[in-house]
């Protein structure tokens, strides 16, 4: 991401901002450096819900990669669809159900390919404010449509109803 996003730098103005946790391994620093972005990136740490929420409120569009995918959702996407962040995710199967005007998919796969493939959905909301506000309201109206309390408890129904058909098999 900090390389694909070093490569629009020079073409668009904006910030990074990376909230949670940053293993030190990582040398956050170091990466900003090497991508050009010194300056534009901003680790919050840790940050309690409340100001992870109004982060998510403030933003104009949101990157959501998951390593690994796991095949698990992401609750942060939920809530940022929910607020209507448009996002850019991972081309996985268990995110298919998410409308194309609401995300952007990046094919996971070899480190150059995913980068050229940021690079290029990153232009694409960056350069065009009309296409980021369409897929906002793209994504409050799937999940007004979607992430329901209903659909949860049914969702949660079916999965324990699962869970206790397969425990009788075993």
């Amino acid at each position: 991401l900090l390389d694909a996003a070093g490569r629009l730098a020079g073409r668009h103005d904006f910030r990074v901002v990376v909230v949670g946790s940053v293993d030190p391994r990582l040398e956050l620093d170091r990466l900003v450096e090497r991508a050009g972005l010194g300056g534009r990136v901003h680790a919050t740490g840790r940050v309690p819900a409340a100001d992870f929420g109004a982060l998510m409120r403030a933003v104009d569009l949101a990157v959501n990669l998951r390593y690994p995918t796991a095949r698990a959702s992401s609750g942060t996407l939920q809530q940022l669809l929910q607020v209507g962040v448009p996002s850019l995710v991972h081309d996985l199967i268990h995110l298919r159900d998410l409308p194309d005007s609401a995300v952007l998919r990046v094919p996971p796969g070899p480190r150059e390919a995913e980068r050229r493939a940021l690079v290029e959905r990153l232009e694409r909301w960056l350069g065009d404010p009309a296409a980021r506000t369409a897929a906002s309201e793209a994504c409050r109206a799937w999940a007004a449509a979607h992430i329901t309390r209903e659909g949860m408890a049914e969702s949660w129904d079916r999965a324990v109803d699962q869970a206790l058909r397969q425990a009788r098999a075993a």
